[in-house]
């Protein structure tokens, strides 16, 4: 997927916008899902019914080219409120749809096609989300913004490096996004949760020290076996001269 360094990453920084809510009560029963087919239409229903907010669709976005889109499960599923969230998320996802929050406390949420006109209002309405929480929950489709701070690297090689694993055509707004937010210590992530998660897991591994063997052939860089005798001349003499 096309990822593109730009400054829009400080948009997040400055629009106020807060974590993803939650209800102080959750629901006591499950919610069900029964084997066979089910409309998403319905889905978003019962979900909405389930979580206790509104869900606005527009109907044009459930309609196929076959007629109004369903899925069919063969098993049926238990799942509390995180589950809820995550299956009417992955549900819509996998139809190229997303839930945004229209409001702070997620009272009243909007599925938006990520490649229709308003598909910029999913990024416009990402909401902000730790590191931690990201790795919480890696498998959520919902659109989040987090700031992932770098130890042993800069953001500037950090997105070289990332680059070609996102590198697809497409709306910006539909793809993982990272960029700068003005220092070089952080790197601004935002597009859905589940590619977040995997992002920040490469940045992992990208993001440590460097070995005499990678400084080997980088500007003024010494041959290893050099700053190894160097390391040994610095060493503390014994009495003895050793």
């Amino acid at each position: 997927m096309k990822a593109t360094t730009i400054l829009f990453a400080l948009l997040p920084l400055i629009a106020p916008r807060v974590d993803a809510p939650t209800n102080a009560t959750a629901p006591q029963e499950p919610f069900v899902v029964a084997a066979g087919d089910m409309l998403l239409g319905e889905l978003i229903d019962r979900s909405a019914a389930y979580l206790d907010c509104n869900i606005l669709v527009a109907q044009g976005d459930l309609a196929g080219p076959d007629g109004p889109v369903q899925f069919r499960l063969q098993k049926s599923i238990s799942l509390d409120r995180d589950g809820c969230e995550d299956f009417l998320g992955a549900m819509l996802y996998r139809c190229d749809l997303a839930v945004t929050w229209v409001d702070a406390k997620g009272a009243t949420r909007e599925v938006i096609a990520t490649r229709g006109p308003r598909g910029r209002d999913i990024s416009m309405r990402a909401q902000h989300a730790t590191v931690e929480a990201v790795l919480a929950r890696p498998d959520r489709m919902n659109w989040v913004t987090t700031i992932v701070p770098l130890v042993h690297t800069n953001a500037t090689i950090a997105t070289n490096a990332l680059r070609p694993f996102f590198a697809a055509p497409g709306p910006s707004y539909t793809n993982m996004t990272f960029g700068t937010a003005g220092s070089n210590a952080k790197l601004v992530l935002q597009g859905p949760q589940c590619q977040v998660a995997q992002t920040i897991r490469l940045l992992r591994l990208i993001d440590t020290p460097m070995t005499d063997e990678d400084l080997l052939g980088q500007p003024g860089a010494i041959d290893p076996r050099a700053a190894q005798r160097l390391r040994a001349l610095e060493q503390p003499k014994t009495p003895d001269g050793k």
